[in-house]
Formats: C-alpha cells, sequence, structure tokens
C-alpha cells in the first residue's frame, strides 16, 4: 500500500473514474517499486466497475504514460508512473 502514490495520483488531471481505477492501482503498489500485482477481475471488484469499463480505463492510463503493464499468465503487473502536469 502506498499513501504516496495515491497523493500523487490524485493530483493527476483526468477524468473521474480513470482517477478512481488509478488511485486504486497505486493503492495496491508496493511503495519501493511502484508495483501492482493484481488481476482485471479484482481491480474491477474493488472499483466496483465492470471488467470492461476498467480494461478501457487501464488501455487508456497506459497510453497516457500514468502506467506501464507487464502481461503475466493470470494477471498483470502494473506499474504506477504517475506525472502532474
Amino acid at each position: 500500500m502506498s499513501h504516496h502514490l495515491v497523493n500523487k495520483a490524485m493530483e493527476v488531471k483526468i477524468p473521474g473514474v480513470r482517477k478512481w481505477v488509478l488511485c486504486v492501482l497505486a493503492h495496491q503498489a508496493v511503495m519501493s517499486s511502484g508495483e501492482a500485482k493484481i488481476t482485471m477481475a479484482e481491480l474491477a471488484e474493488i472499483c466496483c466497475l465492470s471488467t470492461s469499463c476498467v480494461r478501457d480505463h487501464v488501455k487508456n492510463l497506459h497510453h497516457a504514460g500514468q502506467i506501464d503493464a507487464v502481461l503475466l499468465r493470470n494477471s498483470c503487473v502494473y506499474r504506477i508512473r504517475v506525472t502532474v502536469a
């Protein structure tokens, strides 16, 4: 859990639901590495959103450079790379 990364994520100027997904990822991340290992289904459950909705927001966050994603067998490791504009 990283409160520092959550605070940084809160400063990012992005739409609300996308920010919520980013904040949940930041909350799940390890402070030292900024990495969160979580499945799309787990992320969707925590966010109270559909899996497809979360998948779209994760794609947008990745394209915006806010996160990196490394695919594993059944899950993904997300590295938080929040930058405040």
